[in-house]
């Protein structure tokens, strides 16, 4: 079952990554077309600032899971590192729990936000405005699945030291 679901997770943070970066690329380059346009051409693509906005927002929420998926979100080691393989194993846990919390917590909120903002429209776009809340929601189940994936993985043994002189 672990295995099935660290599986699936790994695919789904693959896809995760992929448009997060795809959308990274969207809104860069949307961003530097509208802006040379602009001050070059003085034409101004009005839907640009818009569509700049959702991607970017997907872009960053979506990252942010897949960092979780990789375990590199800010850790505090110094203390952890000194401490018996159980108690790390403690730490490791609760620290999972927390993240998985935070997502449900980024789901639940998210969601609803997003029905709140499903009658407001973008002006120039004219969509709804859930497209871009809708990120929170699912950044918030992607963390939820990886945290319940690191929860049931061995924790990692960290030695501050040799990190900062390698």
């Amino acid at each position: 079952m672990i295995g099935a679901l660290k599986r699936v997770a790994g695919l789904v943070n693959t896809a995760t990554e992929w448009a997060a970066g795809l959308l990274a690329m969207f809104f860069t380059g949307l961003l530097i077309v509208s802006v040379f346009s602009r001050y070059v051409f003085d034409i101004s693509i009005v839907t640009g600032v818009e569509m700049t906005r959702i991607a970017f927002c997907w872009s960053a929420f979506l990252a942010a899971a897949a960092v979780v998926a990789r375990g590199g979100h800010i850790r505090i080691v110094v203390g952890v590192s000194m401490l018996p393989p159980m108690g790390r194993l403690v730490i490791h846990r609760f620290v999972c729990l927390v993240i998985i919390a935070f997502g449900l917590t980024m789901t639940w909120y998210g969601y609803s936000l997003t029905m709140r903002m499903m009658p407001t429209f973008l002006p120039a776009m004219q969509v709804s405005q859930a497209w871009l809340y809708a990120a929170l929601p699912v950044s918030g189940v992607l963390i939820v699945l990886h945290g319940l994936v690191q929860l049931f993985e061995p924790a990692p043994d960290f030695n501050p030291v040799e990190e900062h002189l390698s």
